[in-house]
């Protein structure tokens, strides 16, 4: 199992925007990586509310993130990765520093990470720097907290990238996922926490894809099988992405993220949990499904099969919205029904009995 400290401020510990109230774990950024990681990572989590990088708060004590990072390393040690999302607090005015030094804080935190002895085999942790979401047209009582800050904010991508090539370590801007909430322009509401959790997620499980399982990192153990925890998501190469949006949304799908236009996929998920990433554009006009729709049976995944709780009413929807029932079977305590999507993709609907 590996470990990840995620190092940060509110926004890491959950801060409700406007209420100081605290979301739950599963819907704080850190508890939806660790859902979307599995059981062979345990995230770690270490927010503070008005932590800094390197500067002492006069009037909130005990915020300054270098005072607190070795002890937590040593605290949760060995590590596998460190994960660091500050300097949204270094903004306020009695610090008078620039978006430049905010970023030369984060990196002496970094140092902090990459000469310790407090991940696998007394060797240092991987390290990723998240640049914070930048701040937004500030309302309440944040206008008093952070005047200035919105043109600050908007120059972290930048330097903080800077940072993470000088220390050879990985890099996420959060301001391409999560926005602050336009209420109070600060912190994370609850859609840019599963934004922010997804896309760590993916960066993270990036990182360690390339690295080999030898005996020694595996403490002598023998390497059997890959320790596959969960399905991902399902990609699926579309003709018209306006079309298959509409289509999956029809069956309960919703966009997370949505980078088609960029060459990234559209990623839509499901309150079951099934995930879709949708890819494209395809090169050729016609509508048909090479595994499916042609004589020569070429090898490759034929269909996704999705579990409904009732077939009767999952029937009637179907009915109901036009969309073709292309075949059904029954097996015995399982009944299913087949549709096609927009690009001739063939969707498995079953139901036990």
């Amino acid at each position: 199992m590996r470990s990840i400290l995620c190092f940060g401020d509110s926004n890491t510990w959950g801060y409700i925007p406007g209420t100081a109230g605290r979301y739950p774990f599963e819907q704080r950024w850190p508890g939806i990586l660790q859902q979307k990681l599995g059981t062979s990572f345990r995230v770690i989590e270490e927010g503070l509310n008005g932590r800094t990088t390197v500067w002492e708060d006069p009037f909130q004590p005990g915020r300054k993130g270098t005072a607190a990072l070795p002890m937590l390393l040593e605290t949760h040690k060995p590590l596998d990765l460190v994960v660091i999302m500050l300097g949204t607090n270094d903004l306020k005015p009695y610090h008078n520093v620039s978006a430049e030094d905010i970023a030369r804080g984060v990196g002496v935190l970094g140092e902090m990470v990459q000469t310790s002895q407090t991940g696998p085999d007394g060797h240092p942790p991987q390290l990723l720097i998240i640049a914070p979401p930048v701040v937004s047209e500030l309302g309440g009582e944040m206008k008093a907290y952070f005047p200035g800050a919105v043109e600050k904010s908007a120059e972290f991508a930048e330097y903080y990238e800077d940072t993470a090539e000088e220390l050879k370590a990985h890099y996420l801007d959060a301001a391409e996922f999560a926005a602050a909430d336009p209420s109070e322009g600060v912190h994370l509401n609850q859609e840019a926490h599963q934004n922010l959790g997804h896309a760590v997620a993916d960066k993270i499980s990036a990182i360690f894809a390339g690295e080999k399982v030898t005996a020694e990192s595996s403490q002598n153990v023998p390497v059997e099988r890959v320790p596959i925890a969960s399905v991902n998501h399902i990609g699926i190469r579309v003709k018209d992405r306006d079309r298959s949006v509409a289509f999956y949304k029809l069956l309960g799908f919703s966009v997370e993220r949505d980078g088609f236009e960029a060459g990234h996929p559209v990623v839509m998920k499901h309150d079951s949990g099934v995930t879709l990433n949708l890819l494209g554009p395809t090169t050729v006009a016609e509508d048909k499904n090479i595994l499916m729709d042609v004589k020569e049976k070429y090898a490759g995944i034929t269909h996704m099969a999705l579990t409904v709780k009732s077939l009767p009413v999952t029937r009637k929807f179907m009915e109901d919205h036009d969309i073709l029932i292309t075949g059904s079977f029954s097996f015995g305590n399982m009944s299913a029904i087949f549709i096609r999507d927009p690009d001739r993709n063939v969707i498995e609907l079953d139901s036990y009995d």
